[in-house]
């Protein structure tokens, strides 16, 4: 038996010293693919404060990932290292994939270059679901402990490459790398963010380094802006600046491709077409003879609302449901980046992911506008009231196909008033149902989307019911916009009185732009002008209340452009005769007795007879007398 001991004790002796020696540290440059579906010699795959067996606490190296990264990005399945986000996710923090000891000696500015991959969506070509996203975070350790030189948690739908150069004190050391995926950041993860990763590698740091690309801003119907930042420190900033290059079509640029060098990080671009997507590259420029790769940024589509391949079911209408109503609020700089001044909308337009088989069962829409102070639906009967929103289209929705944007011409342009938000709300009335449609879409914030639904109870929008759901996503949306008249004295045209009552009436007109104005209103032939100020611009009616029934008016508009201009041609109107409603009995001898009436500046009726099927209320005892306009009757 001791002689056994002996031996057993010698052989793992010798397996550790075998594992010592395969495990010293490794040479520069270093190179890592994942392309084994194993984990390779000498990386340590680990999770050190979960309490969970479940191979999703650690790094996986076979099969393919899911939901917004399926695909893989283009990679096969086992050619990459990657974290499932499946559950268990809460409290999950240090997913860590650590290197083998790296000898950095050689290298005289040493450089961290890898590929990653992380689209949070719900599928390919899904939606943002409304949780944290995951972060990769990259730590380096020299024996002194680890730190952190570099984090992200954003989305793309392509793998992207980053290089960190590390700072002068790790030349010639030994050190690791660590990186670390944070599955439930801020309390709330959630299944659908896979992180890949692949091509991990320390080389000699290029002469000069790649910027990183930003999101682009400033979006309007023909210009935008695009950013981006110096390479990471402690890389100094190129000596001669940046060079851009942008295109309608998704070719890189080569090394000799020429752009627009520029100083700063950011540059103004114009003269772009509505509607067409731009795709867009960015490199440091160190001399003439001496540039950085190029670093692709995120496409934008200049005259649109939301971008990427996100789609959605349920706004702006829900096909499997027989109706539906929904409100969808759209930012200020949203519009603003859609119509820039363009303040006339003429048209909107809904991207069509995927048609459902029947649309006859999805395409009886009414669609009503609104400007609005109200940014998100703080609860589900948070519903932007009718009242003050306008109808812009009624009808059947043109053939719709896949893959395209539909576009809706409104009956009635909606006038942006340029500071507002604007709600867009969506009617549908078809009776049958057919699944399912989808819309492309975008993550637009919580709340900015509301829907009820219902095969059976068609809702009503002067009173809609509690909604179905609430959502962060919004449709995906283009508009087209007409440029309003410059300001002049001259009067408005297109005046018109509707919703005419016994008392009331709406007037509108064409606006000019930054225009204010006087409208003025009275009786026929010749009564007192009744004045009303319209002093905030890009108001286009008003309601004129007060109105006495059956009686013949007259409206005039001027416009107030620095001084007021003549006012226009009378336009005349008639209110109607006072509409009573009809008395419906649930019985045989339905009856109403003991009528008294105390009117203001008249005698007191008074009628105390009991039931004789119908009573006379025009003789002079019974004869009702009201006032017009008194009240406390």
């Amino acid at each position: 038996m001791n002689r056994l001991l002996m031996i057993l004790g010698l052989f793992l002796c010798l397996q550790m010293n075998v594992s010592a020696q395969t495990c010293n540290a490794v040479p520069v440059p270093f190179l890592q693919s994942f392309s084994t579906g194993a984990l390779p010699a000498c990386w340590t795959n680990q999770n050190p404060t979960t309490t969970s067996t479940n191979a999703n606490v650690k790094w996986k190296f076979s099969g393919s990932a899911g939901y917004g990264a399926t695909g893989n990005g283009g990679k096969p399945a086992g050619s990459f290292a990657w974290v499932d986000a499946s559950s268990p996710y809460a409290n999950e923090h240090t997913v860590e994939l650590i290197s083998p000891q790296i000898n950095l000696t050689g290298l005289t500015n040493p450089y961290v270059k890898f590929e990653w991959f992380k689209n949070h969506l719900t599928s390919a070509t899904g939606t943002v679901p409304n949780y944290e996203h995951n972060a990769l975070k990259l730590a380096v350790n020299n024996g002194t402990g680890w730190v952190q030189i570099w984090s992200d948690n954003s989305n793309n739908d392509e793998w992207r490459t980053v290089g960190v150069p590390l700072a002068a004190s790790y030349v010639g050391a030994t050190i690791q790398l660590k990186f670390t995926v944070d599955k439930d950041v801020a309390g709330n993860g959630y299944f659908y963010d896979d992180v890949l990763l692949d091509e991990v590698q320390i080389i000699q740091a290029p002469t000069c380094f790649e910027p990183l690309a930003l999101p682009v801003t400033n979006i309007a119907p023909n210009s935008a802006t695009l950013n981006w930042s110096p390479p990471p420190s402690p890389a100094p900033a190129p000596a001669g600046g940046y060079e851009y290059f942008y295109s309608t079509t998704n070719t890189p640029p080569t090394a000799a491709a020429v752009g627009t060098i520029v100083p700063g990080t950011s540059a103004n671009i114009s003269l772009l077409t509505s509607g067409s997507t731009y795709y867009w590259w960015v490199r440091s420029v160190c001399s003439a003879s001496d540039k950085s790769p190029w670093v692709e940024g995120q496409s934008f589509t200049p005259g649109q609302i939301g971008g990427g391949t996100a789609t959605h079911g349920f706004l702006p209408v829900y096909s499997c449901s027989g109706y539906s109503y929904s409100q969808q609020i759209y930012t200020t700089t949203e519009i603003a980046s859609a119509v820039g001044t363009n303040n006339l909308i003429t048209s909107i337009k809904y991207f069509v992911s995927s048609t459902a088989a029947t649309q006859a069962n999805y395409n009886q829409w009414v669609v009503y506008m609104g400007n609005t102070t109200q940014t998100d639906f703080a609860t589900t009967t948070s519903w932007i009231p009718a009242g003050s929103l306008t109808q812009v289209y009624s009808g059947t929705l043109p053939a719709m196909t896949a893959g395209t944007w539909i576009e809706i011409p409104l009956a009635t342009p909606f006038l942006w008033n340029g500071t507002s938000n604007v709600v867009i709300a969506v009617d549908e009335n078809s009776t049958g149902t057919s699944c399912t449609a989808n819309w492309g879409s975008y993550s637009a914030g919580a709340n900015r989307g509301m829907i009820y639904y219902n095969s059976t109870t068609n809702p009503n929008p002067l009173n809609p019911p509690t909604a179905t759901s609430r959502y962060a996503v919004l449709p995906r949306l283009q508009l087209v916009g007409a440029a309003l008249p410059p300001c002049t004295n001259v009067p408005p045209t297109n005046i018109t009185v509707s919703n005419i009552t016994s008392s009331s009436a709406t007037v509108t007109w064409s606006v000019s732009q930054n225009a204010t104005y006087v409208v003025r209103y009275r009786t026929l032939p010749a009564g007192s002008w009744q004045t009303i100020n319209v002093t905030t611009p890009f108001t286009n009616n008003i309601s004129i209340p007060g109105l006495t029934e059956q009686t013949q008016y007259e409206v005039e508009i001027a416009t107030i452009c620095g001084t007021q201009g003549a006012f226009s041609l009378p336009v005349a109107f008639t209110t109607p005769a006072l509409t009573y409603c009809n008395m419906i009995g649930t019985g045989t001898n339905d009856y109403i007795s003991n009528v008294s009436v105390t009117p203001v500046n008249f005698p007191v009726m008074s009628n105390t007879t009991l039931q004789d099927n119908y009573s006379n209320y025009i003789t002079p005892a019974t004869l009702i007398n009201l006032e017009i306009g008194s009240v406390g009757n």
